[in-house]
């Protein structure tokens, strides 16, 4: 379901009402029961995922229905269904916009106050507030730091933060680029040892 989620996000980037119908029929393919069949949001054709809509396309009644999820199983996850199409969380998917701010923050908090170590109240705030420095403003925090702390601030230092913002600002534009996206999904499922393209037939 994992897989379908991501395919239904990365399938429908133009629209938050079609990403929210492929969640939901991700969530309704897998309850269904050869008595109780809910394909409506699957969809159709016969190149579907959708073993369902497949037969119907090909005019043919082979699909059964193996390890549907239990009834109570199905409503207990329902809400995280609703939840993950809630249209304010889609919104930040459409054209491809999956950049995360929030992990992006806490990965310049981590760096400065690492979790592998145990680090005091006072040590996590300063990591926090030169975080927020630098996500907004760069490198430039770090010389206000020490111009304000009376340390004498020379070319060198200075040269080397044009550098690291330079740098930020290039892995970043990589990042979001369709060519990096691309790189991210190949390594992500190499990783995992498949690729969506196998998922998207019927049972995987």
């Amino acid at each position: 379901m994992q897989v379908n989620y991501g395919m239904a996000i990365r399938n429908n980037l133009q629209s938050t009402e079609l990403m929210k119908n492929a969640i939901m029929a991700i969530w309704n393919h897998k309850r269904s029961t050869d008595e109780n069949p809910h394909h409506e949001l699957c969809p159709k054709g016969s190149n579907s995922w959708c073993g369902y809509q497949r037969d119907i396309a090909n005019k043919q009644s082979k699909y059964q229905h193996d390890n549907p999820l239990p009834i109570a199983v199905a409503s207990a996850i329902q809400p995280v269904f609703e939840a993950l199409s809630d249209e304010s969380l889609l919104k930040a998917c459409l054209n491809g916009g999956t950049q995360n701010q929030t992990e992006a923050f806490n990965c310049l908090v981590w760096q400065r106050a690492p979790k592998r170590t145990h680090s005091g109240l006072p040590t996590v705030q300063i990591a926090r507030y030169l975080a927020i420095g630098i996500f907004n403003d760069g490198g430039r925090t770090i010389l206000d730091v020490l111009e304000e702390l009376g340390i004498a601030i020379g070319n060198y230092c200075v040269s080397f933060y044009k550098q690291l913002d330079k740098r930020r600002l290039y892995h970043a534009a990589y990042k979001s680029s369709e060519k990096g996206k691309i790189r991210r999904k190949t390594l992500r499922n190499r990783k995992r040892g498949y690729f969506d393209k196998d998922h998207e037939t019927e049972g995987a």
